[in-house]
């Protein structure tokens, strides 16, 4: 088994639906997955409409999910759950943010990247590696390559930040929203999912410049990775 999982867990008539009413912290909830990854409610925040959940176990124990109101009917909760009676607040922030935003993707050259797979180039033309890893956690070789390359280019805080968000929920939050809205005004993949509702997802450290380089850069390396195996095009099973 690839995940860890409960062969113990409660059954499902031990919980209830999720809504917005037993978004209270100390409560229980479980997500709607196969394996029902349990976790705690942390806090509520009415001003981007989002409530944090801590998970309390498998893999992604102690990772905290920061969730849209709207979505809490992905999760079940103790029938011992504490109730809020005054739910307006969670439907007005609902009616705030839960709105469609859309950005189509125009096909345009992109900028810089000639220069970006000539850098990568220059750090993988010092090693020897493979893809295929026999224990599921891939080279290391590259990842030290991959580390270096960002790292001397201003962004391995970044790139840390965005693979373990992606990996353990890219969902959570906005993290990984703002950089598939940076996608698609690049012109590689059209935008479709929500507004964004945190107003400091473009400022800092996290701007859109700052996450153009990023995306680019990491396009640019996975391309010359590729390149050095003498693939031109990957093709992707789903």
């Amino acid at each position: 088994m690839v995940h860890q999982y409960n062969e113990n867990m409660a059954p499902d008539s031990d919980f209830v639906p999720g809504s917005v009413h037993f978004l209270v912290p100390g409560n229980m909830a479980r997500l709607l997955d196969k394996r029902r990854t349990p976790g705690q409610i942390l806090d509520i925040k009415h001003e981007t409409g989002q409530f944090t959940i801590e998970i309390t176990d498998f893999e992604d124990k102690g990772a905290r999910w920061l969730m849209p109101y709207e979505e809490v009917n992905l999760f079940q909760f103790s029938k011992n759950s504490i109730k809020h009676e005054d739910v307006q607040p969670f439907e007005e922030a609902i009616k705030r943010f839960d709105r469609p935003l859309k950005i189509p993707a125009t096909r345009r050259p992109l900028p810089g990247l000639g220069p970006l797979r000539k850098q990568a180039r220059s750090y993988l033309d010092e090693i020897t590696f493979n893809l295929v890893t026999p224990d599921r956690m891939g080279s290391r070789i590259i990842w030290d390559a991959l580390f270096h390359y960002m790292k001397d280019r201003g962004l391995h805080e970044m790139e840390e930040a965005f693979a373990t968000q992606f990996v353990s929920n890219p969902y959570s939050g906005e993290l990984v929203k703002g950089h598939r809205i940076v996608v698609a005004e690049l012109g590689l993949v059209a935008y479709e999912g929500k507004a964004v509702r945190d107003p400091d997802l473009f400022t800092g450290s996290w701007s859109k410049e700052k996450r153009a380089d990023h995306i680019l850069s990491r396009l640019a390396f996975i391309r010359e990775l590729f390149a050095q195996l003498g693939y031109t095009h990957v093709l992707l099973w789903r």
